[in-house]
């Protein structure tokens, strides 16, 4: 909440975000685990089926527009506040994700259930700690920091990965598998030069 009992949007639809990717994480993993217990990871990476166009992959691709856009719309009315203000690091992996998704979703891509599946988990620990952030009205800690980065780099790592294996063994649709590739490795580089910058020398400092 905000000051003088105003409603805080920020806060609001980080909560909105949260449980969509705790629900959306939940049940797709649910189903996805039910085909590869029985046909193996490959089948779940390599083939269409039921877990991808069930709704919570598309429930996925929807809520990649509507929080990331809402959530650049309402810095961009806050950007008078510094700490409010969109830098690169914030835009491009928001956009490059929507990107992702709806050049996947369009081409049918079969690797897309998995990506977002990881990509579930990855936001539901990055909403959690913007959640517990403006809840308890915390200053971001080094530590929390660290988590949110780190679960970024293992999500990108395990894409790469899962891109890997698909133009091995599935060659779909290579062009956006290529181009998811470079993409991913853009971000991580960008959270390598974040966590250069912030997590390590706060490390460094405590030690």
């Amino acid at each position: 909440m905000a000051s003088g009992g105003a409603v805080d949007p920020i806060a609001v639809l980080n909560v909105v975000l949260l449980a969509v990717n705790l629900t959306g994480g939940w049940e797709y993993w649910k189903s996805a685990a039910s085909f590869v217990l029985v046909d193996g990871l490959s089948f779940e990476a390599c083939s269409l089926h039921s877990s991808y166009f069930g709704p919570w992959v598309f429930l996925f691709v929807l809520s990649k527009v509507f929080g990331d856009l809402a959530n650049l719309f309402v810095r961009l009315r806050a950007s008078s506040s510094p700490s409010m203000r969109p830098t690169l690091g914030y835009i491009f992996p928001r956009l490059s994700n929507m990107i992702v998704c709806y050049l996947a979703w369009a081409f049918r891509v079969p690797w897309f259930g998995l990506f977002a599946g990881l990509s579930y988990v990855d936001d539901g620990v990055l909403y959690l700690f913007y959640v517990l952030q403006r809840r308890l009205q915390l200053h971001s800690s080094a530590r929390a920091v660290a988590v949110v980065q780190w679960s970024h780099v293992v999500k990108q790592l395990l894409v790469l990965a899962l891109l890997v294996h698909n133009t091995l063994l599935c060659n779909w649709a290579p062009l956006v598998t290529e181009l998811t590739a470079l993409i991913v490795l853009l971000q991580l580089a960008l959270h390598a030069r974040f966590m250069a910058a912030t997590v390590v020398p706060t490390r460094l400092k405590v030690a």
